[in-house]
């Protein structure tokens, strides 16, 4: 009910400004009342949509000035929520195209004047410029009331004119003709009052308004002065829109920013040189507003908003000039490729328009934009524009050497620029806080200076090194020179960030005198530093004093201790502080909200911070423990972010004397700053949580001490001091270990106290040390067994006790492993085996944070047990007297049982969605030759089947088709058998869809030698009865409909709906399809949805999709691995996946992948004329000298970066996308060489055109075939140079090394989980592996080449690497780590031997 209600607010704030206020007000009630509803969504394993939808309103709304107040109020409500969570777009569509005469008046006037006309303090200039569009374009109320009107409807035809100006005015809405009718009679006149400007306009600390405004009016009366000069010319033909506008604009600066780009343009191509020179000019003195750039990495530019507001327009318009030359210049070429005489109009006023624009554009130096950009915190256009920069002056430097290509390599160029430009690539990473490229900086760069090493030192926390940097500086500085002044806040920035804040009140006292002393006054830096050590030191004497000071400025900081000194005064200053520091948010965030989210964060985690401080003043309190606790949890999982949050919460709980929550928040910041790796503020802070209550030790409090003694041991395990860490565990369990096992009664499992959570995780914690110490397993497993007494409840304690059981279960990891064992070993693991399978249960009874490890080792466990159980116990043999043999046999024939009731109890327990996230692995082993496994496993499924049959059906419809007489027998037992009345009906519709998909997909077709062919299902009567089947019950088989989402609370709920509840269906079938070139010849068909959205499909014929299937399976798995690690989730990394569907061993449906192009199509599309031939390429390269390499790169340099500048022309679109690409490329490049994934040419790498995101295709080349082919692959994956330069000047360093060390090594710890979804092939295997023989089989085998390539998936995801890549086949080394394992394939992929002996049709080259 409420989102409705939020919807409705929010187009009613959109439609109606005047009301914007107002209505927000009643969205900020909403968001209170709807708290925590809110607080699920945002924690949510896939958030809210709609959620990112209302964030993306306020801050669009951040360009009203009236309503910015209440957009702060209700973000602050909302709180910061991690930008990994969300998918916020606010850049505005960046249309660059020259509207036509007629579509510019519609859109002026519909978008812009028409609001206009309900503001009375400029109804009459809206009113004179509506009028004279009308004139302009010929609409006149006698042309509408002749031919539009019901009385006047003439039979005359309207002349060409008249049609024109009547398809206008029927284009608008009916509501806007109605408002709009009186100006076509209408005879407004205005009293000019225009003065000439001085040039440039743009002076220091003018206002954005006035410079806006001026500037555009300026334009307007150059352009109307043109069209004076010369009015048959059809350049100069919209001169009159813009000059009816020419007073309007002074009341509306939307619609001056509307057409200052498009007057910009208008003047650069029809305007005179003294024109050109004066946009020109006024473009610099924006750029050069702002400081020069500086040496220092300390020094502070000092920047106003309305400086910034300008220099943010600039940006824009150049941007947008450049797009349009790009767009323009492309259609042209277009149009002579299409026209036989285009050769010859080499002089078309079209090529001079552009040649014009480009040639204003050249003279904007793009080093200075970059400056500029910087100096604005513009990191993204900064970065854009310094190495548009640095590849033009590589190519320049290419060009001047003139020697062979393999003595001057452009890679060698761009590297050495890239070290001498170093600091301002590092102040820009910096900015756009981007840890992964300065450490690839850092690998790039040649030498290192001083102010290079305290910027890496302080992006990556090294606080205590950049100090001493710091200090060192400040020794050869003259105490008063500028440069000692920068060090002097270097130094006292590191001592905040260390927690030494009384040293850095020391520091500044020793540098100046008293301010009320001796009345010298402090340097305005100095103040805000004493300010932050002041507060953060509760010394609330001293703050005042620094506050009273004249040179205070305004900025955060001091706004901060404003609020915090004002409540603890109880001061009624405390609201105007408090809407004072609100208010000094607005330009920042203002600013942001035209580029991105991210640029808002540090803005919205200020306004957090105050709305917290507004709600403790309200209820003059700070115990907010759980609503405070939720509202942290949704913020960026960063130190430095949630260190504010937290230092500012626990001041509030010293200002309202509530020590023990001030400890708690004291023990929060610690472990913040343990996991952020600043291990001396941890400490600090574990100091702090004992004396805020005024104690010499640690707290007395069970619960406080237990939390205090936890820290303080993950903290001595973090810095290397193992032994330490267990020893205070231990001392901490002992002494704490009679107090919380006494309340451990029959009553304790059905309460479990806080005290008990904390005991179990100290025993959890006790139990990963000591196993990763290599203690023996008798002292290992009393820890885990601990944490399961002390907490029957948690999922952790089970899935860690399972676990390590699971470590030591050598005989059961697979059935070879069972294969010959002594019964006295089969049965002494036996019983382990029955706990560990109870406790994999347990751990899914009560979460989902281990759902897919635990319940893969579940399934295999017991498939594999069942398997051999068949023939216990009488196969087995002893080595033991026949009588203890036969008391073993007894024995494990009771464990057989107990394994049997456990799975049978779980069928029962666990909700169905838990078994539907394993039913590929459930499905695979239908044809278990144990009839007790394969009877659950029937219940199993046919428990899923009813509770989501439609996400079922689609899984197990292949089985029907199955060519295995058994698998496709119990695949129909159990559909049939399921008693839920829709089941049969779905199963009907389904069966009979998939026997005319695969009529489609197998039906011989006659078509072109080339080329893609579109032909229609009606024109051949075997396809016709497909094209009959309409209005289906069944849904639509897309990715997101077959996809269960998981609780956000991480706890199991047996009511949980993982799917929306109402899904599309499938409505019909397009009659037309599309027959893809091809050797197989893939058909396209479109499915149409029951809500009328088109779905295209693809009918794959002659390829077994189940290795495709198992891909897209295990990328999911890898995305729900990457969607829980912070690291992952921060930079955002995921696997674009899809729907794959197979039919039957041969033939399948896959989900059409949108919006996107191959690799190779979009560099072709790029080189046009200039790319080099197959047949160049093949004389060039010589396998055997891979020198021929550069050869080939020099005359075919990478291109592919510029399809980021053409597509994403605004630089926060262009960076997002080119970190997506790196970062797909890197995920998806791992889990390819994982699997063995080859043939990835340029057909087979998309790019969505959306996003930047590459997508993979066509997984028939898996499993280490391509080292198969007549010319092996020598590369693990595609990592050639176009994709390569398209990372960025960095190359691979940086971003790509870093998302692939993060995804192979999350990948490496969950290898159970990974392999266990290819051992689906292992019974279901693929038809290249023998499948005839498997076919044949009356009951379940194993396949000798699956289990093979399983191994050797598990060996590499170990680190044991083949190195095949290299050139040797099948031959591992020795375990290596995640880096350099890393290290080895980038060096396979880029390697030049290997790259010249790939097949000319993988194009290594491009």
């Amino acid at each position: 009910m409420w989102r409705t209600t939020v919807g409705h607010l929010m187009q009613s704030a959109a439609d109606t400004p005047a009301l914007r206020a107002t209505l927000l007000a009643k969205l900020k009630q909403i968001l209170v009342q709807e708290r925590a509803e809110i607080t699920q969504m945002i924690l949510a394993e896939h958030i809210d949509s709609f959620l990112s939808d209302i964030i993306k309103f306020l801050l669009t709304c951040f360009k009203d000035l009236a309503s910015r107040q209440k957009c702060c109020e209700c973000l602050s409500e909302l709180g910061a929520i991690d930008p990994g969570r969300l998918d916020i777009n606010l850049l505005p569509d960046f249309n660059c195209e020259e509207p036509e005469k007629s579509a510019l008046v519609k859109r002026l006037t519909e978008d812009y004047l028409f609001k206009l006309l309900k503001k009375a303090v400029c109804q009459a200039q809206a009113g004179y410029a509506i009028q004279e569009l009308f004139h302009e374009c010929g609409c006149t109320g006698e042309l509408v009331t002749k031919h539009c009107s019901s009385q006047g409807c003439s039979r005359q035809q309207p002349d060409e004119r008249d049609r024109g100006a009547l398809a206008l005015w029927n284009s608008f809405r009916p509501d806007v003709r109605d408002s709009l009718n009186p100006y076509l009679s209408s005879k407004y006149s205005l009293r000019e009052n225009a003065t000439q400007p001085d040039l440039p306009i743009f002076k220091q600390k003018i206002e954005y308004r006035s410079w806006v405004v001026t500037w555009t009016a300026h334009l307007i009366g150059v352009f109307h002065t043109l069209y004076l000069g010369n009015q048959e010319n059809r350049k100069l033909a919209c001169s009159p829109i813009f000059y009816a506008c020419r007073q309007v604009i002074s009341y509306d600066i939307d619609t001056a920013l509307f057409i200052l780009p498009l007057l910009v343009l208008n003047v650069i191509r029809s305007g005179t040189t003294e024109m050109r020179n004066d946009i020109l000019a006024e473009i610099n003195a924006v750029l050069e507003g702002c400081k020069t750039f500086v040496d220092h990495p300390k020094h502070t530019v000092s920047i106003n908003d309305d400086g910034q507001l300008c220099t943010q327009e600039v940006f824009y318009v150049v941007a947008w000039l450049t797009k349009w030359a790009e767009t323009t210049g492309a259609q042209a070429s277009a149009s002579e490729c299409r026209t036989a005489t285009a050769a010859t109009r080499g002089s078309a006023p079209r090529d001079q328009d552009v040649a014009q624009v480009v040639g204003m554009l050249s003279q904007i130096q793009q080093l200075q934009i970059a400056k500029a950009s910087l100096n604005y915190k513009a990191y993204a256009r900064s970065l854009m524009h310094l190495e548009n920069h640095l590849r033009t002056l590589s190519k320049q430097q290419v060009e001047l050497q003139n020697q062979e290509p393999t003595k001057m390599r452009r890679d060698d160029c761009v590297k050495l620029l890239v070290s001498e430009n170093a600091e301002f690539l590092q102040r820009i990473f910096c900015g756009l806080d981007d840890p992964d490229c300065l450490s690839g900086l850092a690998r790039l760069r040649q030498k290192t200076s001083l102010c290079e090493q305290i910027l890496d030192h302080e992006s990556t926390g090294e606080w205590n090194e950049a100090l001493t940097c710091y200090e060192q500086a400040c020794q050869y500085c003259a105490s008063h020179s500028t440069d000692y002044k920068a060090y002097l806040q270097g130094r006292l920035k590191c001592l905040r960030n260390l927690g030494r804040w009384g040293t850095m009140l020391s520091l500044i006292t020793s540098e100046v005198s008293q301010p009320s002393a001796s009345g010298v006054a402090i340097p305005s830096e100095l103040v805000s530093y004493g300010v932050q050590a002041s507060w953060r030191l509760g010394d609330w004497a001293r703050l005042e004093s620094f506050l009273a000071a004249p040179t205070c400025p305004s900025d955060w900081e001091c706004s901060l201790g404003r609020c915090l000194l004002s409540l603890q005064s109880e001061s009624v200053d405390f609201t105007k502080n408090l809407a004072a520091a609100c208010g000094n948010l607005t330009a920042p965030l203002t600013a942001a909200s035209c580029e991105s989210y991210q640029r808002a964060y540090p803005s919205l985690v200020k306004l957090h911070i105050l709305q917290e401080l507004e709600q403790a003043q309200r209820y003059k309190n700070a115990s907010a423990a759980e609503v405070w606790r939720q509202r942290l949890a949704i913020t960026q999982p960063s130190f430095k972010i949630q260190e504010q949050i937290l230092n500012v919460r626990r001041l509030m709980c010293r200002i309202f004397r509530v020590p023990e929550e001030e400890a708690t928040h004291w023990l929060s910041i610690a472990k913040t700053a343990r996991c952020g790796g600043q291990f001396q503020i941890a400490y600090n802070a574990l100091q702090q949580a004992i004396y805020c209550n005024g104690l010499t030790a640690a707290p007395a409090n069970t619960q406080t001490a237990l939390k205090y003694r936890l820290e303080e041991a993950k903290l001595a395990w973090a810095e290397g001091r193992q032994i330490a860490g267990i020893t205070l565990l231990k001392k901490a369990m002992t002494s704490r270990f009679a107090e919380a096992t006494s309340s451990c009664d029959d009553s304790y499992k059905e309460t479990v106290t806080e005290v008990h959570e904390l005991m179990a995780k100290v025993c959890v914690t006790l139990g990963k040390w000591t196993q990763q110490t290599g203690n023996a397993y008798h002292s290992i497993m009393p820890f885990y067994i601990q944490a399961t007494i002390f907490n029957d409840k948690w999922e952790k304690g089970h899935f860690y006790l399972a676990k390590f059981m699971d470590s030591n279960l050598v005989y059961f990891r697979d059935t070879q492993s069972m294969m010959k064992v002594p019964v006295e070993q089969i049965e002494s693991q036996c019983s382990d085996l029955v706990k560990t399978l109870s406790e994999y249960g347990k751990a899914l009874t009560y979460g989902h944070c281990f759902l897919f490890y635990s319940l893969s080792r579940l399934l295999t466990f017991w498939f594999n047990f069942g398997y051999h159980a068949v023939s216990w116990p009488e196969g087995l043999h002893g080595e033991s007297s026949s009588k203890h043999v036969e008391k073993q046999k007894v024995r494990i024939a009771q464990h057989i049982s107990s394994v049997m009731q456990s799975i049978d109890s779980l069928t029962t327990t666990l909700p169905s969605y838990v078994w539907l996230c394993g039913l590929p692995q459930l499905i695979s082993r239908i044809c278990h030759r144990n009839a007790t496994v394969y009877n659950t496993l029937s219940v199993i499924l046919q428990k899923v089947l009813t509770d989501y049959p439609q996400q079922t059906i689609w899984q197990m419809i292949a089985l029907c088709q199955s060519q295995n007489a058994l698998r496709r027998q119990r695949a129909e037992e159990i559909l049939h058998g399921c008693d839920k009345r829709d089941v049969p009906k779905l199963y009907h519709e389904c069966s009979r869809l998939c026997k005319q998909l695969l009529t489609l997909c197998t039906l011989p077709l006659h078509c072109k030698a080339s080329g893609s062919q579109k032909m229609t299902m009606s024109s051949d009567p075997a396809l016709r009865p497909l094209l009959d089947m309409h209005d289906l019950s069944l849904i639509v088989p897309l990715q997101r409909y077959l996809t269960a989402s998981l609780p956000a609370s991480g706890k199991t709920d047996r009511s949980f709906s993982p799917f929306p509840s109402q899904l599309p269906t499938l409505k019909s079938i397009c009659d037309e399809f599309t027959v893809i070139r091809s050797l197989t010849k893939p058909r396209k068909v479109t499915l149409t949805t029951s809500l009328g959205a088109e779905c295209p499909f693809l009918c794959k014929p002659r390829d077994d999709l189940r290795r495709d299937a198992r891909l897209m399976e295990i990328a999911t798995v890898v995305n729900k691995l990457l969607k829980n690690d912070p690291d992952a989730r921060k930079r955002k990394l995921y696997l674009r996946t899809y729907a794959v569907i197979p039919l039957n061993e041969e033939c399948g449906l896959i989900e059409w992948v949108e919006h996107t192009n191959g690799l190779r199509p979009i560099v072709s599309q790029l080189l046009g004329d200039s790319a080099i031939q197959a047949s160049v390429v093949r004389s060039i390269l010589d396998p055997k000298n891979p020198d021929t390499f550069d050869i080939v790169l020099h005359k075919q340099p990478p291109i592919f970066y510029k399809w980021f500048l053409q597509t994403f022309p605004e630089p926060s679109a262009w960076f997002e996308a080119r970190q997506t690409f790196t970062h797909t490329v890197a995920v998806m490049s791992m889990l390819g060489y994982i699997v063995g994934l080859g043939d990835r040419h340029g057909e087979n790498i998309l790019i969505d055109l959306s996003t930047g995101a590459a997508v993979h295709v066509d997984f028939n080349c898996l499993f280490w075939k391509g080292e198969k082919f007549e010319l092996p692959e020598r590369v693990p994956y595609r990592l050639t140079p176009n994709i390569v330069d398209a990372f960025g000047l960095l190359r691979y360093e940086g971003v790509f090394r870093r998302v692939a060390e993060i995804t192979l090594g999350l990948m490496r710890v969950n290898t159970d989980t990974l392999v266990s979804v290819l051992e689906t092939l292992v019974y279901d295997p693929l038809v290249e592996w023998g499948r005839e023989q498997h076919d044949k089989s009356p009951s379940e085998t194993e396949n000798v080449d699956a289990v093979t390539t399983i191994r050797k998936i598990a060996s590499v995801l170990k680190g044991r690497l083949d190195k095949s890549a290299s050139g040797s086949q099948n031959c591992f080394t020795e375990q290596l780590s995640v880096e350099a394992q890393v290290n080895q394939t980038i060096e396979a992929a880029t390697s030049k031997e290997n790259l010249v002996q790939m097949y000319i049709g993988w194009a290594s080259w491009i």
